[in-house]
């Protein structure tokens, strides 16, 4: 809920603060990122597994 009220946001990637926008996807898209999620690691799998509630995928782009 965080980024849906304040999408601005910040990501540390190898050691580096990157200042991002999340943009929260649906339907497909969203459906489509999760599975890129599940490739990474497959917790992800196993934790909508053991949940009623949707869980929330966000696109986080890099702020220019």
């Amino acid at each position: 809920g965080n980024l849906i009220a304040h999408p601005g946001a910040h990501v540390v990637v190898g050691g580096q603060r990157i200042p991002v926008t999340a943009t929260l996807l649906a339907g497909d898209e969203a459906e489509a990122a999760y599975r890129k999620m599940v490739e990474v690691t497959t917790a992800y799998a196993s934790y909508r597994g053991r949940t009623d509630r949707q869980i929330r995928v966000f696109r986080l782009t890099p702020v220019a």
